[in-house]
């Protein structure tokens, strides 16, 4: 089973810095987006620990986080500062090349938003990984969460509250990698098990075709 993971995780690393290649070779920037689920840490892990993924082009990359929990008033529960500490001394981001969530804003989601836009200057992500849950839920999005297609971040209030793009601007990266961990997953979101309201249907409906990383338990 471990080695299952450590395969899935090379293979998901390796698409991704060659996705980073073609995107610098063919638009000169290239722009992930990264969830907050602490199961992407060994992703993270494998381009600052391992030379197979010294080319990906960090100098001329853009990280962004697709979704950030909140704590108390509106105080960041702390996945920027995990994904900083692994990316921005060692990666070689520049400077304004690093996009935290900002929060503790009132704001966030139109602030977040703006900055999306000037820097995409209109544009799109090139790709974004998330975790996806059993019941299709992706990023901070959960069954029932009411973010429209027009809308390119989204304050979740619940009990634990969150910020996150929303299905409609996910669905709109060039590539979206979706990560699935628990058993039977994939199957269930595949015969449709899951309510047509649930966030990765409303990705798939915005016109996203996922990549998958599905350990192979999950769909045996």
């Amino acid at each position: 089973m471990e080695r299952e993971r450590e395969d899935l995780f090379d293979r998901l690393a390796t698409e991704l810095m060659l996705s980073a290649i073609d995107a610098v070779r063919d638009r000169g920037v290239f722009h992930l987006a990264v969830t907050s689920d602490e199961a992407l840490q060994p992703l993270l892990d494998r381009f600052m620990l391992d030379p197979m993924f010294r080319r990906m082009p960090w100098p001329k990359t853009h990280v962004w986080q697709a979704d950030e929990h909140c704590s108390g008033k509106g105080e960041s529960a702390g996945a920027w500062s995990r994904i900083g500490s692994t990316l921005v001394p060692h990666a070689g981001l520049q400077r304004g090349h690093t996009h935290p969530m900002p929060v503790a804003d009132e704001s966030a989601p139109e602030h977040y938003a703006n900055r999306l836009d000037r820097v995409l200057d209109g544009g799109r992500l090139d790709c974004i990984v998330l975790c996806c849950g059993q019941d299709g839920d992706i990023g901070g999005l959960q069954q029932g969460d009411a973010a429209t297609q027009d809308h390119v971040v989204f304050a979740v209030k619940g009990q634990t509250d969150m910020l996150t793009m929303t299905p409609g601007f996910v669905g709109r990266a060039r590539q979206a990698m979706l990560l699935v961990f628990d058993s039977g997953t994939r199957h269930s979101i595949d015969r449709g098990l899951v309510q047509e309201a649930s966030p990765i249907h409303r990705l798939m409906r915005s016109g996203a075709t996922p990549m998958w990383g599905v350990l192979a338990e999950a769909i045996s």
